[in-house]
């Protein structure tokens, strides 16, 4: 598992405040997810409830990739089963990101 903290190398799509004005949050997700169907997914949200959570997953040359999207994290993870992943809270109770990996078709 890959951690949300962001360094320097990262790439992050998340640089303005645009991301509440999306009209489609839900469409935001999907064609993110698109790109690389078969990667691990990292979501997490800063505070509870809050209608904005960060999406991450790690790019095949190590660097990892985020956007923020305007859905509660429950909204989320459900998008994201939806999409066919399988999602989860990690076994330590430290963490609370939540893991997403494909479902297997």
């Amino acid at each position: 598992m890959f951690s949300l903290r962001k360094e320097n190398n990262d790439s992050v799509r998340n640089d303005t405040p645009e991301f509440k004005k999306d009209p489609n949050p839900k469409g935001t997700v999907k064609s993110f997810v698109a790109e690389s169907p078969s990667a691990k997914y990292i979501l997490d949200s800063p505070k509870r409830d809050t209608v904005e959570a960060d999406l991450c997953r790690q790019e095949p040359d190590g660097s990892k990739r985020c956007i923020k999207v305007a859905l509660q994290s429950r909204a989320l993870f459900s998008t994201m089963q939806s999409l066919g992943f399988y999602c989860a809270l990690p076994f330590d109770p430290k963490h609370t990101e939540i893991e997403c990996t494909p479902m297997p078709k």
